[in-house]
């Protein structure tokens, strides 16, 4: 799964550091320190240097080889084009169109399989729309809506009392302001339409048909099937 896929790839990226090759740890001390007719120092067997340092002293990164040595390693750095890279490697992975990770609270966070929206379509199918005109001033337009259906064509939804109910069944309340701004939302009882859905959750934060009214069968642009969930 690509979510799955690139935290796993963030999290070694975050633990991996440069080595230093063996030969060129070599050459390096022959320069610097091995005095005439000294012999170069021997190889352990985990492939490191074997030298003399104080207890506890901190290894250089090239020989950072065994578990014992990676105690004493100076830790990674995370820089600024690990950065950029995970960044850019997550968005490519969230960003096909057959994936989409939910982040907002009125249907189940987590990442959805995306499917062909086809006929018939039932109360309680997850589904993905455009956000609607009317609301784009309290979500933004290029982060589409993922919301159940409550209700189809012939089916009847009503406002009574400030809250919303469909079928006998509370789904909360109607606001009728947001942001210290009017909020667009349905007054009274309507039928829904021929090649028409309505969508909406029991969370009365839901920014949903309850707000925009019901949706076209056409204008839905998938069918939501949850893949990977948490609270």
């Amino acid at each position: 799964m690509p979510l799955v896929l690139g935290m796993l790839w963030v999290r070694a990226a975050r633990r991996v550091a440069p080595r230093v090759d063996r030969r060129h740890a070599l050459q390096a001390h022959a320069r610097g320190t091995r005095p005439p007719g000294a012999t170069l120092p021997r190889a352990r067997a985990d492939g490191g240097l074997a030298s003399r340092r104080a207890p506890g002293a901190l290894l250089s990164r090239g020989t950072c080889r065994t578990r014992t040595d990676a105690r004493r390693c100076p830790p990674s750095r995370w820089t600024r084009s690990n950065t950029l890279v995970a960044l850019w490697v997550g968005g490519v992975l969230l960003s096909v169109p057959w994936w989409q990770l939910n982040i907002e609270p009125s249907v189940p966070r987590g990442l959805y399989h995306l499917h062909a929206v086809r006929p018939p379509l039932t109360t309680g199918m997850l589904v993905v729309l455009p956000v609607p005109a009317r609301v784009q001033r309290w979500h933004t337009a290029w982060a589409p809506l993922l919301k159940p259906i409550a209700a189809v064509a012939g089916e009847q939804v009503c406002v009574e009392d400030g809250g919303l109910r469909i079928g006998g069944e509370s789904y909360g309340k109607v606001y009728t302001e947001a942001g210290g701004e009017r909020l667009p939302h349905l007054t009274g009882c309507l039928t829904v339409g021929e090649g028409e859905v309505f969508v909406a959750s029991k969370n009365d934060r839901s920014l949903d048909s309850r707000y925009f009214g019901p949706v076209k069968i056409a204008d839905l642009t998938a069918r939501a099937v949850p893949v990977l969930g948490w609270r």
